[in-house]
């Protein structure tokens, strides 16, 4: 009994300890699922719905869903009116995209598959819905259409390979038997035919085990949803807390390595038995009302993650047809927030000079085995796609992703110098704003800017804090300053908006490479070409 109460003791120790949220997040992204088929199923004009979301909300975050049934109605011939229409307007609004491809994507039935297939015993049995090696074939052929014809878009932030694959007992009626291996040949072709951007995958926030479909991708998704409603039991809320997804998060992480995750479907929206459109709006108001909306906001800010996108824009469109727009206004109260926040975050303790400097300046993401091993940022030093940061963002047979503006570009290591704590990237890409190396002579005390890029999984945010020279020495020049793993490769700036030099960190203390060693490296790089 005793060794019993002992192990009960350091176990709840335990889950009290994975319970904890270790990263505090103060600002959050906010996006939102769009799709004409569940437009469709509230008989709303899709097109005036999505504008209303894009334009009225101003949502900048999307994801798209390409439906099979919708894209390929006729076999050989492809649908893209409407998925052209939404990817061109998001372009022009400045709107990231996620495009979820595949054959089991968002809404139910779950699976979509066209008519054409579904007539076709070759290709899907009718007996348990599965797609025969034929129908594979079929479904892989959709899959590198829509990805040829979408990844030029600069604003595509990520894939989706289909939506919560894992998730078995909720699909295999409609679904047929999970393939493991061929979700793995999905993955492989859109990875063929993309091989810069990542690959997210889902999985259920309340079932899902997390461990396979964490693995899986470059991203992780995850459903969070409270209030449900059962045939048997009736509507009821899931008895979690916030810790519930922080344990989930915490273990995953430590086991299976730390990676950019999300929650991809927050739940915004009534779950009912019958549609929408059949159900009274006393039902509809109380499986969610603004309250509960509000609860899920409040519940999902204490999980652990920082990144959001809301199931049910529709909906909030068709009650505030309805003269019920409080779920509109509170969305738009989200999203504004968000975007004041990030202006300014952008815009704190920067004057004009100094915030010419961010123009030149870029967020960088070194992945390995499809894990990120590092972040941080790095300067433009050359018009034709030179970056440099430093050498401690090295990582050997490593990704490098490079964000610039609105776009994510693949980046290889050129040179390195370990004395000089300096690696040069190249990518693919002409840039109209380089950096000005300038000597600076630094005194103690003198006050100056950290300016670099916060990766935020597929987008970067220009971060900006300020410090003042501590010490100097012969060999090092170290800076007063909050101490942060993001620091790495930011431009240090004094007051007349001079970069001075990268930062990086050694010893819990914040040191600056000058931008002198910066420019000789550059012109012996420049020399032996």
């Amino acid at each position: 009994m005793r060794r019993l109460i002992i192990a009960t003791i350091i176990l709840g120790l335990f889950l009290f300890l994975l319970s904890l949220n270790f990263k505090q997040h103060e600002k959050f992204m906010y996006g939102v699922s769009f799709s004409r088929f569940h437009s469709d199923e509230l008989g709303l004009d899709w097109k005036e719905t999505y504008l209303a979301i894009l334009n009225d909300l101003g949502v900048r975050n999307f994801r798209f869903s390409a439906h099979w049934s919708l894209t390929e109605p006729e076999e050989g011939k492809y649908n893209f009116e409407e998925l052209d229409f939404q990817m061109e307007e998001a372009k022009k609004a400045g709107a990231s995209v996620i495009l979820a491809v595949g054959r089991r994507l968002p809404g139910w039935p779950e699976c979509h598959v066209p008519d054409w297939l579904k007539a076709n015993q070759e290709q899907l049995s009718t007996v348990n819905n599965q797609l025969t090696t034929e129908g594979q074939e079929k479904l892989l052929r959709y899959i590198e259409t829509v990805v040829n014809r979408y990844k030029n878009y600069e604003n595509i932030k990520y894939w989706q390979v289909e939506n919560e694959p894992y998730l078995t007992f909720f699909s295999k009626q409609t679904c047929g038997a999970f393939d493991e291996d061929f979700l793995k040949n999905e993955i492989a072709l859109v990875k063929k035919l993309d091989s810069v951007r990542p690959i997210l995958t889902t999985d259920s926030g309340e079932f899902g085990l997390w461990y396979k479909a964490y693995q899986r991708g470059d991203v992780f998704g995850t459903s969070m949803y409270l209030y449900v409603w059962n045939r048997i039991i009736g509507p009821f809320r899931y008895p979690i807390t916030p810790a519930f997804f922080r344990i989930k998060k915490n273990i995953t992480s430590i086991i299976y390595g730390n990676k950019p995750s999300i929650v991809i479907e927050l739940s915004a929206e009534p779950w009912l038995l019958k549609p929408i459109t059949d159900t009274p709006l006393e039902v509809q108001l109380s499986r969610m009302g603004i309250d509960k909306f509000n609860e899920m906001i409040k519940f999902s800010e204490k999980t652990g993650f920082d990144t959001f996108y809301l199931w049910g824009a529709e909906w909030w469109y068709w009650m505030k047809l309805k003269d019920h727009s409080e779920f509109w206004d509170r969305a738009k109260k989200l999203v504004i927030s968000e975007t004041q926040s990030q202006k300014s975050y952008e815009q704190s303790g920067l004057s004009e000079t100094v915030s010419e400097s961010l123009f030149s300046s870029v967020g960088i993401q070194v992945f390995r085995n499809n894990k990120l091993i590092k972040q941080g940022s790095g300067i433009i030093i050359s018009s034709d796609g030179l970056i440099a940061t430093v050498a401690d963002l090295f990582v050997p047979n490593a990704i490098y992703q490079i964000f610039y503006d609105d776009k994510i570009l693949k980046g290889i290591v050129a040179a390195k110098n370990q004395n000089r704590n300096l690696i040069l990237i190249k990518t693919d890409n002409e840039y109209s704003k380089i950096v000005n190396l300038n000597s600076t002579d630094y005194k103690n005390g003198q006050e100056v800017a950290l300016i670099g890029r916060l990766v935020n999984f597929t987008e970067s945010k220009v971060f900006s804090q300020k410090g003042e020279i501590s010490y100097i020495t012969s060999q090092n020049i170290a800076i007063n300053t909050k101490v942060d793993n993001n620091l790495y490769g930011a431009g240090v700036v004094d007051t007349s908006g001079n970069l001075g030099g990268l930062a990086y960190l050694r010893k819990g203390k914040v040191k600056i490479v000058e931008s002198d060693s910066i420019k000789k490296f550059f012109e012996e790089y420049a020399g032996r070409k």
